[in-house]
């Protein structure tokens, strides 16, 4: 039992500062800017190897059946007793982000431990990630998207997968929208 306090204990304490470091970037940086000036707010860091529970996205791709898929993940998780870290998101395939279908995610997932008790569980390697901050509602989130494949342009970095969201502040967190607050990042080189 003391175990099992410790590593929830453990998990708050990793999203009160996954929030906190949220709220400081966007506080410096004056958060979403709209877009217009490709850069501000983008970083690029190294990423450290991450893994997540899947689950696919159904057609037609709309925010509540995100939400089905995010609630099967959560389901899953807690039947089959998964280390998870209670922090969601979703994946958006390039090809849509290009097109200007933002919100059209492929795939829910939980931040999860490297584990054998679920298939779904996949890797997310080490790598260089380009990276950004929106703060607001999920309609809202294209202006990030531009600001950050406009920066990607800018300075020649090569975009080389999907779109993972990090929810860090979401609906099950917050009722108001102008809280909401996502990390979004694509693998560069």
């Amino acid at each position: 039992k003391i175990g099992e306090l410790r590593l929830i204990r453990s998990r708050v304490a990793q999203r009160c500062t996954q929030m906190e470091q949220a709220k400081k970037y966007l506080d410096e940086t004056g958060g979403d800017d709209g877009g217009s000036m490709p850069g501000p707010g983008v970083t690029v860091e190294e990423m450290e190897e991450q893994y997540i529970l899947v689950r696919e996205i159904e057609e037609p791709y709309t925010l509540r059946e995100t939400s089905v898929a995010t609630k099967q993940c959560f389901a899953e998780a807690f039947e089959k007793q998964l280390p998870v870290f209670f922090e969601s998101g979703v994946t958006v395939p390039l090809s849509k982000i290009r097109e200007g279908r933002f919100t059209e995610a492929s795939h829910a997932f939980l931040l999860t431990e490297k584990t054998e008790q679920a298939e779904e569980i996949r890797c997310l390697p080490a790598g260089r990630i380009a990276g950004t901050f929106h703060r607001g509602d999920y309609a809202s989130i294209g202006s990030s998207y531009r600001r950050i494949l406009d920066y990607c342009d800018a300075n020649s970095l090569e975009i080389i997968s999907d779109s993972y969201e990090f929810c860090i502040n979401d609906y099950i967190t917050s009722h108001d929208e102008d809280e909401y607050i996502t990390r979004i990042l694509f693998y560069i080189r």
